[in-house]
């Protein structure tokens, strides 16, 4: 079943068009992602943000993914893990 809904979905993606979409979901869209990648900026020093961050295992933490509004990278897993 997963790979059914795998497939779905990359045929979803694969074919989405966005000029189908209407201009006042488009820009609804634009300020969610603008608001998204603020509130990350902002909480990027906040204490669990660090606590996040320090609980990387050093093996871990020389990974390529730079972790958002700060100077650490991570692997993949971690810098999503950090980022919520």
């Amino acid at each position: 079943m997963t790979v059914n809904v795998t497939l779905q979905l990359a045929d979803f993606i694969s074919s989405f068009e966005l000029d189908g979409i209407d201009e006042k979901v488009l820009q609804k869209v634009k300020i969610h992602l603008l608001d998204t990648l603020a509130v990350a900026l902002s909480a990027s020093d906040s204490l669990p943000v660090s606590r996040a961050v320090n609980g990387i295992p050093t093996e871990l933490s020389m990974g390529s993914f730079r972790i958002w509004g700060r100077k650490e990278r991570a692997n993949l897993f971690h810098a999503l893990r950090v980022k919520g």
